[in-house]
């Protein structure tokens, strides 16, 4: 209920609008059996699945995820993140997130930004972005990278440093 905050009037509870956007978040999350669940009592990975429930919950125009996905296993990491995309494909909303996980931007990002100590070394569409060049410029690895047409991107495996040195 903490995502709908911003639509409460001060110093009121919520309204049944406010009730059945939240359970329709927290089964769309699949987060509704953790309802009368203490946090303290969450795991790791339900506390953060919890943590964007309450940020979907917002009906923001625009989400911005930090690492999202951390603490999440594959399946919960996939599925959260074709939630964001779904809202970016049928509701117009923006979504900006930082991945560390390069392959996971480029499989849900349209637009990615590679960064550099903190400024911006390369942005635009997935294909143009992620290069050879490109990833052993920023992160100082050799990979190689394949587009996948099954995904409709490109995908980045990155070399093993000692198998550079044979």
């Amino acid at each position: 209920m903490m995502g709908r905050y911003p639509h409460l009037p001060r110093f009121s509870h919520p309204r049944e609008i406010d009730i059945v956007k939240v359970q329709q978040v927290l089964e769309t999350t699949g987060t509704w059996q953790l309802k009368n669940r203490m946090i303290t009592e969450l795991s790791k990975g339900e506390k953060q699945r919890v943590v964007f429930a309450r940020a979907l919950a917002q009906e923001a125009e625009m989400l911005l995820l930090d690492e999202a996905t951390a603490n999440l296993d594959i399946e919960h990491s996939l599925y959260l993140l074709e939630l964001a995309k779904k809202g970016v494909t049928e509701s117009e909303k923006t979504v900006i997130a930082v991945f560390h996980d390069i392959n996971l931007a480029a499989l849900f990002c349209d637009v990615i930004v590679l960064m550099e100590n903190g400024q911006f070394f390369a942005n635009g569409q997935v294909n143009q972005v992620l290069t050879s060049e490109n990833i052993k410029s920023v992160f100082q690895v050799d990979a190689k990278i394949q587009f996948d047409p099954e995904i409709k991107t490109n995908h980045v495996i990155f070399k093993r440093k000692n198998e550079n040195k044979n």
